[in-house]
């Protein structure tokens, strides 16, 4: 009977769980966080579902708005609108501006606009553009950043930076570890 005894007694303190003393040298579990998404300007998003819907009608894959394009665009929309001019090297070439932003993209695209005065009408140019068209709608991209900044000559300047999926980097490639495959597309 004493061992019976035991065996219950044994039996309910495992049931328990570990006592205040044995709690006391366990470490606590610590919760763990996701590491933050970057909110993306709402013209990054709203110009990802306008490619996306020109894509679509050509049954291609939808784009997703990128914080690293979208940085790039930003770049290349600031030395734009500071400059008071439309080029694609205002700010340095795609290739540089997409490295200072974090990308590794094997290839890349970008479209500029000045003067219009909201994402339709931005929208509008580029796709009655062949050159713009065919940036948008290459079959390899699949994420996009917009940027829109205002010079002092009161015009809106636009960048959109498309580029295919990053590309992981290997050593002894080009500086900073990044192959760049294609070419650049670059349309005024």
């Amino acid at each position: 009977m004493h061992k019976l005894a035991f065996a219950a007694a044994l039996a309910l303190a495992f049931a328990a769980g570990p006592g205040p003393a044995s709690q006391a040298s366990q470490p606590a579990a610590t919760p763990t966080r996701k590491p933050k998404a970057e909110k993306l300007p709402a013209d990054s998003v709203a110009a990802a579902r306008a490619v996306s819907s020109l894509r679509a009608a050509q049954g291609l894959p939808p784009v997703k708005a990128d914080a690293m394009l979208t940085r790039a665009a930003e770049e290349q929309a600031s030395a734009m609108a500071a400059a008071t001019t439309m080029s694609h090297s205002v700010a340095g070439d795609l290739g540089s501006r997409l490295r200072r932003a974090g990308s590794s993209a094997s290839s890349a695209a970008e479209n500029v606009a000045m003067g219009q005065r909201d994402l339709s009408e931005v929208m509008a140019s580029w796709t009655q553009s062949s050159g713009h068209l065919s940036n948008m709608l290459m079959p390899s991209i699949s994420r996009i950043g917009l940027a829109r900044r205002k010079g002092a000559d009161g015009r809106l300047y636009w960048a959109m930076v498309l580029a295919a999926p990053e590309q992981a980097a290997m050593s002894g490639d080009a500086p900073g570890g990044v192959q760049w495959g294609v070419p650049f597309l670059m349309f005024p």
